[in-house]
């Protein structure tokens, strides 16, 4: 956001660089699972699949670190990547069990989907990084401190 000061531009524009530092470092050494919502244009949502033909999928089933959602469709054309930690996807989803969020999709309707709100995605301080731009709501204080707090955290879940 520009400030018309140099000396608080040079430092969101530092802070900026540090995340795609960090995240370009994170998931090198992590794994990702790539999904791709080519009705998120039409829909605002993005298909989270868990079960498929009576059986545990998808988001139940993932063991990726990471989840990259490209989104695709008029206004997208896949020039959008949402990169969100899986048990932050898993906590947003679980939430919308047993509403009118969960639904039946897929081939045949055979899969049951969370229709998760793209804006909901991006509210939920997650990064998103476009091939024009990079946004990130502000969590204040020491960027790269509070990365690696998230992930510390992430791992007592975990482990």
């Amino acid at each position: 956001m520009a400030n018309y000061d140099f000396d608080l531009d040079i430092i969101e524009g530092e802070e900026a660089e540090a995340l795609i530092g960090w995240l370009r470092i994170e998931l090198a050494k992590r794994t990702i699972e790539v999904k791709r919502d080519i009705y998120v244009a039409k829909s605002g949502n993005v298909a989270i699949e868990y079960e498929c033909r009576g059986k545990p999928s998808g988001i139940a089933v993932s063991k990726a670190n990471w989840w990259a959602i490209v989104l695709d469709g008029p206004g997208y054309e896949m020039e959008q990547v949402v990169f969100i930690k899986r048990l932050k996807l898993k906590r947003m989803c679980k939430r919308l069990l047993n509403t009118n969020r969960d639904a039946k999709g897929g081939d045949a309707n055979k899969s049951k989907i969370i229709l998760l709100p793209v804006s909901e995605l991006v509210m939920k301080e997650v990064k998103i990084i476009t091939n024009k731009k990079e946004n990130k709501k502000k969590s204040g204080g020491n960027l790269y401190a509070d990365l690696m707090k998230g992930r510390d955290e992430e791992n007592k879940i975990e482990g």
